[in-house]
């Protein structure tokens, strides 16, 4: 409710009055099934239902205006999913089978599933795979608001990742490398119009994502540290035919982390992370367009300390953002300066 007294000579509304309401009812009921020694099922169902409302009045000088209610009965889903999973496993090999079978009140059915086989060379070193698909419901804003498109097609995507792993527990190093390629298409995007409400959800958008990641950590009597970066390529487009480079993704993000735990009693670790340059987009009140903007690389340091009070008690600090850097996350938007978080937990 905005019901200000101090109105400014340019503003639109005098008075205005928004209300919102959510429900939403979720079951989830599973088993698993020892088959042998080597080999397991989980079977399970999951049923959610949800709806939403909203009103919106306002006092302009045009007078008063009253938008068109959104009632629960009008603006709600029901989803039901069927999902299992097959493991088969020994000591040398695996391979794990998944797959979910969805019905959605708006768009009908569809199908998801996972292949996941692995493979230990030595007692040290494991290779895996997976290929994957997944989808993502629209939302219920996305379907029933004076934006809404009843026509909505969940997202898709396919997905791809290979690695290895090796783990030498004598000597307290553990690394990993994988490579993954992700396509995402039919994402729901704003499409705008020349005619009232002025634009509409739509399935416009795709997007297209390869990478490598790398993993490191040794751990010494009283020291931890750990490595791990993402490189990362990719663009996303529209399916009439536009191309962009991704959207807050960084081609590069490096985190590398220190732990000191001299004693069961307390432990301190500093963190750092760095992100390269990204892109961002934003509509311009100048040009009334949406534009490309360049987000610049930067670099943040965080401080956490824990000290075992007794065997229930523990108190901690955490500083965020040590140094107090400047930095852009969302292109407009401020993110935190230096902040501290100090506390207890009780167990």
């Amino acid at each position: 409710e905005d019901d200000s007294t101090d109105v400014p000579l340019a503003a639109f509304n005098k008075y205005s009055l928004s209300t919102f309401e959510s429900k939403a009812n979720f079951l989830d009921a599973y088993a698993s099934y020892g088959l042998s020694d080597y080999s397991s099922i989980l079977l399970g169902l999951d049923y959610r239902k949800q709806s939403i409302a909203q009103t919106y009045f306002s006092v302009s000088s045009f007078g008063p205006f009253e938008d068109t209610p959104i009632q629960h009965e009008d603006a709600g889903t029901n989803n039901t999913s069927l999902y299992s999973t097959v493991l088969l496993a020994n000591e040398k090999l695996g391979l794990e089978l998944g797959g979910r079978l969805n019905s959605h009140s708006e768009y009908g059915a569809n199908f998801s599933y996972t292949i996941n086989p692995s493979i230990n060379i030595t007692e040290d070193l494991s290779l895996y795979g997976f290929y994957a698909t997944s989808f993502k419901n629209p939302s219920l804003y996305q379907l029933f608001s004076i934006y809404g498109n009843l026509d909505l097609k969940p997202e898709k995507s396919d997905n791809i990742e290979i690695g290895a792993k090796w783990n030498d527990k004598p000597s307290g190093i553990n690394a990993g490398v994988s490579w993954f390629n992700r396509n995402h298409e039919d994402k729901i995007g704003f499409l705008s119009s020349d005619a009232p409400p002025y634009g509409q959800y739509a399935n416009i958008d795709w997007e297209k994502v390869q990478g490598f990641e790398i993993s490191l950590n040794k751990t010494f009597q009283y020291l931890s540290l750990n490595l791990n970066e993402t490189i990362l390529n990719g663009s996303f487009g529209t399916n009439e035919g536009e191309e962009f480079e991704l959207i807050r993704k960084p081609k590069s993000q490096l985190n590398i982390g220190a732990t000191l735990h001299p004693s069961d009693k307390w432990n301190v670790s500093l963190n750092y992370q760095h992100l390269s340059k990204r892109n961002d987009r934003f509509f311009s009140n100048q040009t009334f367009m949406t534009e490309m903007v360049e987000l610049e690389a930067y670099s943040l340091v965080d401080l956490d300390f824990n000290y075992k009070l007794s065997t229930c008690l523990r108190a901690f600090a955490k500083v965020s953002n040590l140094f107090n850097q400047t930095y852009t996350e969302v292109y407009g938007y401020q993110s935190r300066p230096i902040n501290f978080r100090l506390g207890l937990s009780w167990n």
